[in-house]
Order: structure tokens, then C-alpha cells, then sequence
């Protein structure tokens, strides 16, 4: 009978990935690239909070701006009317005008 005695042993050696990374170093940046990652999310949802506000002031000031800008139109249609330039020309400046048919319009 022959006996045969091995001796083993297990070496817990520590994860070296290449270069002298181990997992600890390699936790450590995938730690703070996640916590980068949650700051940047912050940062983007109040970004985008703050540009929807902004979003919001705009539309309404363009809103206002609008109605501005369809009174003044109704303002100089009114004064562009005949019967009005008529009595600014009668009462303020002493002219008189031609009757609205008489009068002939020549556009090039």
C-alpha cells in the first residue's frame, strides 16, 4: 500500500485586476461615480425647474405682449378710418377733404 501525503494550501491573495487596481480602489471610484451621478441628477432636475419658470414668465409676457400689440393695431385702424382723418382735418387743421368716393387710390 503506498501512501501518498499532499500538502495544500490556499493562499487568499488580493483581487489584483491589472496594474495594481484592486476591487477596493475600483469600489472607491464606482462609489463617487455614483454619487456624481446623483448630484448631476439634482442639478438637472433644478435646471430644469428653473428654465420651466422662465419658460412660463416668457409665454406670459408674450401672451400680454400680444394683446399690446392687437390693441395698437385696432387703435391705427380706427384713426386710419376715413370719417375719423375727415374730423382731425376738419376740426384740428381747418382742411377739407374730398368725399371718401371721390377719392382715388393709385398703388404701384
Amino acid at each position: 500500500m503506498t501512501r501518498s501525503i499532499s500538502r495544500a494550501e490556499v493562499l487568499d491573495a488580493p483581487l489584483i485586476i491589472s496594474n495594481g487596481l484592486s476591487v477596493s480602489s475600483i469600489t472607491h471610484v464606482l462609489l463617487v461615480a455614483v454619487f456624481m451621478s446623483l448630484f448631476l441628477l439634482v442639478y438637472v432636475n433644478f435646471s430644469n425647474r428653473v428654465n420651466t419658470t422662465r419658460l412660463n414668465q416668457l409665454l406670459t409676457d408674450q401672451q400680454r405682449l400680444l394683446e399690446k400689440k392687437d390693441q395698437m393695431l385696432l387703435e391705427r385702424e380706427k384713426l386710419q378710418m376715413y370719417h375719423y382723418t375727415e374730423q382731425r382735418a376738419t376740426k384740428t387743421l381747418g382742411f377739407r377733404l374730398a368725399k371718401k368716393a371721390k377719392v382715388v387710390t393709385i398703388r404701384i
